[in-house]
């Protein structure tokens, strides 16, 4: 299990300094695509193993190095399932994406992104999560500055300075923390869990890491970055860097089990973040012409029905959040690539100037609709499951929010049935370009489409594993034992209460 999780990071991070040094482009997306894909293999193979195992927490212990700082990674059940889910991604978008652009150090570099994302997510020690979570934030910064896009390059500049200062000024104030009560490892996630209620670190420190997480996650007031990122950013980056649920994992993994009270004083706050999220990212989403901003408006939108769901503090919603950002992150994804190919072929999303297209691509018609409705929570998809879990924990003591969510998916939905209407339906408009020589989907694309299809219906037929987030929620919302406790803790645990 150590070689299988340390491979799981390293092997796509190899393949990113073998691909760099590529010229030829063939050849390096071709490494690029053998590093992804054994990356994605090993985290199917940990999560079949989860299945068999009944998705029992997995802890790995390595000696500590320097300053508490040690190899401290494991499995839970808030890892299990967005393992694959983020190694999926990037295995997806160096396959499907349109390859103009893609060349060795762009492949690179989202092998890189997707060998941070899979850092943060084994990262049992608060040192490697921070050392990952700036390895997975890097290379979309300096892809976009490498274009001529200044808006973009600022924007992206600012949210990534931004996260990665609050959580590296978070991780030294734990590392202090830790130290000063007597932790053997000051940076060890499960012993500050330990002693969370009886020595908690101070607020200030706790709202650090609730902002680090609110701004990767694109909420109100800290969201015009994504959108501007899917609409003009590289989609093969996009893909896997804004994609990915990394932000609602960091306030589960951190946030949750470190800073109970600042996120029970918070909880009424983000709720209502949430909510306000959700309906901006939906009402702005409506307006859109440019087909990639349209979607990454409503990917906003479901963020703040996300925080919504982990602000409530109850467990079906928490659970039915997380396993929301999961599947949210695949249906997106889904329809950013095809997006993406619409653009490769037409030189444009801009819906105006579309129209017709299911004449000479039935096929990528048909998977955008069924992606589109997925995203909305569509019966049979894994997002229904998810979002009956959410809805059904924000009915116990906030139905008015409950109600409100349910409308702004109804909005959403509304917005991407009439963008698929205006982009593939009808005639082409007097602005059309000449859209005769319009193809369809390529076999590369199509493995991609069918794959993230599978993936969303079977999510929502065959939903007991995925529920395994389950366990990951019941960790996060209640202290952790460490896993040295006569180390670690130093004084004497109180006695376990029993369970209701």
């Amino acid at each position: 299990m150590t070689n299988a999780l340390t491979a799981l990071w390293l092997v796509p991070l190899c393949a990113a300094l073998l691909a760099a040094r590529i010229t030829d482009r063939a050849r390096a997306r071709l490494v690029a695509l053998v590093g992804a894909g054994i990356a994605f293999a090993l985290a199917v193979a940990l999560f079949v193993m989860g299945v068999g195992s009944g998705f029992e927490s997995v802890e790995l212990v390595a000696t500590p190095v320097v300053a508490g700082f040690q190899y401290h990674v494991g499995i839970d059940g808030l890892s299990w399932v967005l393992l694959p889910v983020t190694a999926a991604l990037a295995f997806g978008a160096l396959l499907a994406a349109p390859r103009a652009g893609l060349d060795g150090r762009a492949a690179a570099r989202v092998l890189v992104t997707d060998a941070g994302l899979l850092g943060c997510l084994v990262a049992l020690d608060l040192g490697l999560l921070t050392v990952s979570w700036v390895a997975a934030l890097v290379p979309v910064a300096l892809s976009v500055r490498r274009g001529q896009d200044r808006v973009l390059a600022a924007v992206i500049d600012l949210a990534v300075g931004g996260s990665t200062a609050l959580l590296v000024a978070a991780t030294v104030a734990l590392g202090v923390h830790g130290a000063q009560a007597g932790l053997a490892a000051p940076l060890d996630l499960a012993a500050h869990a330990a002693i969370a209620q009886s020595q908690p670190a101070p607020t200030w420190v706790g709202v650090l890491v609730l902002l680090a997480a609110l701004l990767r996650m694109g909420v109100f007031p800290l969201h015009a970055w994504v959108p501007l990122a899917v609409e003009r950013g590289p989609v093969h980056l996009v893909v896997v860097a804004v994609m990915t649920p990394i932000g609602s994992f960091l306030l589960a993994r951190l946030a949750l089990p470190l800073f109970p009270e600042v996120v029970e004083r918070a909880a009424p706050l983000l709720l209502g973040l949430g909510v306000v999220t959700a309906l901006y990212g939906a009402l702005l989403a409506v307006g859109q012409h440019d087909l990639r901003r349209l979607l990454g408006f409503v990917l906003v939108s479901q963020s703040g029905f996300v925080l919504a769901g982990i602000a409530s503090l109850n467990e079906p919603s928490v659970a039915g959040s997380l396993l929301q950002a999961a599947a949210v992150s695949v249906a997106s994804s889904g329809l950013v690539l095809l997006a993406a190919a619409i653009e490769a072929r037409a030189a444009t999303v801009d819906m105006r100037r579309l129209g017709g297209i299911v004449r000479q691509a039935p096929f990528m018609a048909s998977l955008f609709l069924v992606f589109a409705l997925a995203a909305v929570g569509f019966p049979g998809t894994v997002l229904f499951v998810s979002e009956d879990l959410l809805v059904q924990g924000l009915l116990q003591g906030h139905a008015a929010v409950a109600a409100t969510l349910l409308v702004v998916t109804a909005v959403n939905g509304v917005t991407l049935v009439r963008a698929y209407k205006r982009t593939f339906l009808g005639p082409s408009t007097r602005h059309a370009a000449d859209l005769r020589g319009f193809e369809d989907l390529l076999p590369r694309e199509r493995w991609v489409a069918v794959t993230v299809l599978v993936t969303l219906l079977a999510g929502g037929f065959a939903a007991a594993p995925l529920l395994a987030v389950r366990q990951g929620v019941l960790s996060a919302l209640r202290p952790a034992p460490s896993h040295t406790p006569d180390e670690t803790a130093p004084h004497p645990s109180p006695p376990e209460q029993p369970e209701p």
